[in-house]
């Protein structure tokens, strides 16, 4: 995974080069069943119990070489509904709406059915700037 979004292009450049503050935000995962652009539009994953899931700052393992991965899994749960083919996944600073991150595509996809699961288990979120 992993590309910034036009939203944190901007604030990390403002940030580092003009001194602008930026609050490190909270972060939730989404999933997407359509391509995932830069200014955050995409068919992201709606009904059957799907809810964008959070991961607080320790869960992320330190980052080193730019380079940094999820310390836990991070479980969608059970689809109460067919959610479709995920293939893109999401970093935003809120759970609904809010500013899209970071995004990347799954490098398999996933079609996710009633009563199916979804986890992306530990290690296995790997975000890059490299």
């Amino acid at each position: 995974m992993t590309a910034l979004s036009d939203y944190a292009e901007n604030a990390l450049l403002d940030h580092l080069l003009r001194r602008v503050t930026f609050t490190s935000p909270s972060t939730w995962i989404s999933l997407h069943t359509g391509s995932l652009l830069d200014d955050g539009t995409g068919a992201e994953v709606s009904g059957g119990g799907y809810a964008r899931i959070q991961v607080a700052s320790g869960n992320w393992d330190a980052a080193a070489a730019g380079a940094t991965e999820n310390a836990n899994d991070i479980d969608f749960g059970t689809a109460g509904a067919n959610w479709g083919n995920i293939l893109f996944v999401g970093v935003w600073d809120a759970s609904t709406t809010g500013n899209l991150l970071l995004r990347g595509e799954l490098t398999a996809s996933k079609t996710v059915n009633n009563g199916d699961g979804f986890k992306i288990t530990a290690s296995n979120l790997d975000i890059s700037l490299t």
